[in-house]
């Protein structure tokens, strides 16, 4: 006899085996906590970071504040981290960071999967150890 149970629609997991780089990656991620929802930091790209996740009705805003661990060059686009359930927006979700000490900003830029991906738009390359700060708003995925 079979086992009939199925896992919740709510579990997550793409059906694969992963290299042993990749899992020790995973190990390495630093998960930021709030009763709101996580951020799974890429240490691949930023450091010390601070994520403050607010939601009313279906309306998330999402502060961040980090250091770059790599440059942001040209049109570059780099993914800081994975906004977690339930702050996800219900579509693609732009914000502005702030390059601290500067006048130059990026995009913050989210979507339905959760990535929260910076990106340059073709203004000055930004250096590595660049503290960034800035937010966005957006719709949630989950309470549409």
């Amino acid at each position: 006899m079979s086992n009939t149970n199925k896992a919740d629609a709510s579990h997550i997991h793409d059906d694969r085996y992963y290299t042993e780089a990749e899992i020790n990656k995973k190990f390495s991620m630093t998960y930021l906590g709030t009763e709101h929802g996580i951020l799974v930091l890429n240490p691949d790209v930023c450091s010390g970071a601070t994520i403050t996740a607010t939601y009313t009705a279906n309306m998330a805003h999402i502060a961040i504040t980090a250091h770059l661990s790599v440059a942001l060059t040209g049109y570059a686009r780099h993914v800081i981290g994975w906004l977690q359930e339930p702050v996800r927006a219900s579509g693609q979700a732009y914000g502005i960071a702030v390059i601290q000490g500067t006048r130059d900003a990026i995009v913050i830029e989210t979507d339905q999967t959760g990535a929260v991906t910076v990106w340059g738009y073709g203004a000055p390359d930004v250096a590595a150890g660049a503290a960034l700060s800035g937010g966005l708003s957006f719709p949630l995925y989950n309470k549409l």
